[in-house]
């Protein structure tokens, strides 16, 4: 079935006009494009006035805005005012100079460096000249930062390091060794590295660092290491621990007694006294001599009332002695001296110049010298007694001593605790006599002659004088001669008959004229 078509049209839709913008909105839009007109406008006047501020600095020199040097701004600056600007305002007035344990301050004068303010000015108003529109842009917002140009002498740098190395320099510690009281044996010590400064490695860094040096005003200090000449003295001590319990004997000879002592010194003291010591890299034992006479005045000094040692002569034995102990060689040769001191008498009645002096043994005029201004004696009276050791001025030959008796007209010569000779002698007579006492052969002369009395002596051996100052001296010799031609004295040994002198046969005075050296001990008894 065919059902008919409908031809009429669909109803049509009809939407709402749009509203008109009402009188604000128009309002504020109006406001909006003005504010962008006003925007553009100040923009275009702004570049306008920094255009012309930057064409016009350009043109007078100066230096455009943001350029700064070490933080320094220098804009509107000339180069001239630039470099003023710069030499005040430079930060750094004091170099740090450092090492890991030291610190030293310096002026850049004294190190040699200095901010070439001129050449950086130039540098400022060169950029400033020819830098392009971009860069002015850019650099107006974020500032340009030109390198400073720096000086330096290299010679006043090297000196100036020079100057100061001895100061920087730290010695290096060589391994030694103390004495452990606990146990009685050494105990080695560390060593430790030293240091010396490396000038010429630090004046390089200056010059290829010297924008930081600029910066920073800090100078690290370039340090060579310096190792100790004995770095372990382990195996030392271990070789030389087993030397140590040995006590060492020093030996003591007293001249004027004739007498020989010893004292021991244990490894607690000695042990302590010890130092090596390095000689073309070998070590050798050395000695603390300072520590060895501190304690040779402490325990060593006095050797009771009147006697004494001397402390340096005392503590170098000791250091030689114990040298050749530790590297096992022969003792050093001869004693320790033992001295005596000058003593006080008071007067006895009946006592003289002349008796007291025998009795102390000397010529009486020492005994008078000694006390000036004194011409007579009176009971109690208190006298200074020179030392006995004022006549042996010579170093004391120890293996030989002679021995003079007045009252027997005798003499003994001994040798290595040995007699080698008894001989009668005679003495000097009443008003010229011998001088009991110790004295030393002092002099030789094959023939002396005395003026007082006109005598040539064969063989003279002079062992003290009679009167201090003067030149004379009593001393052995043979028979003696007057006139070269008057032989005297032949027939009277064993009597005493010379005028001081002591007289022994032609024959055996020879003999003692070569066995006795100077420096023999001669003993002169009553």
């Amino acid at each position: 079935m065919i059902r008919a078509m409908n031809n009429t049209a669909p109803p049509m839709l009809h939407l709402p006009a749009p509203p008109r913008p009402s009188l604000w909105h128009r309002f504020l839009k109006f406001c909006w494009w003005l504010l962008i007109l006003a925007a553009v406008g100040s923009s275009a006047i702004a570049l306008g006035i920094i255009g012309w501020l930057v064409f016009s600095w350009q043109v007078e020199g100066r230096i455009l805005p943001g350029v700064q040097v070490l933080g320094i701004p220098l804009a509107g600056h000339t180069a001239e005012s630039a470099a003023v600007a710069l030499a005040e305002a430079w930060p750094v007035q004091t170099i740090l100079l450092q090492t890991p344990s030291q610190s030293f301050t310096a002026t850049p004068a004294e190190l040699g460096f200095a901010l070439d303010t001129a050449a950086t000015a130039q540098a400022a108003a060169a950029w400033s000249q020819n830098a392009d529109w971009t860069a002015v842009w850019e650099f107006w917002w974020s500032g340009a930062a030109v390198s400073p140009v720096w000086r330096v002498d290299v010679a006043q740098t090297e000196a100036y390091l020079n100057q100061i190395a001895p100061a920087v320099a730290v010695d290096p510690l060589n391994a030694g060794v103390r004495f452990d009281t606990a146990s009685g044996r050494l105990v080695a010590t560390p060593s430790a590295v030293g240091q010396q400064l490396d000038v010429a490695a630090t004046r390089d860094w200056v010059v290829q660092q010297i924008d930081l040096l600029g910066r920073t005003g800090q100078l690290p200090l370039v340090l060579l290491p310096v190792p100790p000449a004995l770095a372990s003295t382990e195996e030392l001590v271990a070789a030389t621990n087993a030397q140590l319990a040995a006590e060492l004997t020093i030996p003591l000879f007293d001249p004027i007694l004739g007498q020989r002592e010893t004292v021991s010194l244990p490894p607690s003291a000695w042990g302590n006294w010890l130092a090596p010591q390095t000689i073309a890299q070998e070590v050798n034992w050395g000695v603390n001599e300072a520590a060895v006479l501190d304690y040779v005045n402490q325990h060593m000094g006095q050797w009771g009332d009147e006697r004494y040692l001397d402390a340096e002569e005392t503590a170098r034995y000791i250091g030689d002695l114990i040298s050749a102990h530790m590297a096992q060689t022969a003792a050093p040769t001869g004693s320790v001296r033992i001295y005596h001191g000058g003593r006080q008498h008071v007067v006895q009645a009946g006592e003289t110049f002349s008796s007291i002096a025998r009795d102390y043994g000397m010529p009486y005029p020492w005994l008078q010298q000694a006390n000036p201004g004194v011409d007579a004696l009176a009971v109690g009276q208190l006298l200074a007694v020179p030392s006995a050791d004022d006549f042996l001025p010579l170093p004391v030959v120890e293996n030989k001593r002679l021995v003079i008796s007045i009252s027997e007209q005798r003499l003994w010569a001994y040798e290595d605790g040995q007699q080698v000779w008894e001989w009668v002698i005679s003495t000097g007579i009443a008003a010229s006599p011998t001088a009991p006492g110790v004295y030393q052969v002092r002099s030789h002369e094959d023939l002396a002659y005395a003026g007082n009395w006109d005598l040539w002596m064969p063989n003279f051996m002079g062992i003290y004088q009679p009167v201090p100052g003067n030149e004379f001296m009593n001393g052995f010799h043979g028979f003696p001669s007057r006139n070269g031609q008057q032989l005297l004295w032949t027939n009277s040994l064993g009597t005493p008959v010379t005028y001081g002198c002591i007289l022994v046969g032609d024959e055996q005075m020879a003999a003692l004229y070569t066995w006795a050296e100077e420096g023999v001990v001669v003993e002169v008894r009553p």
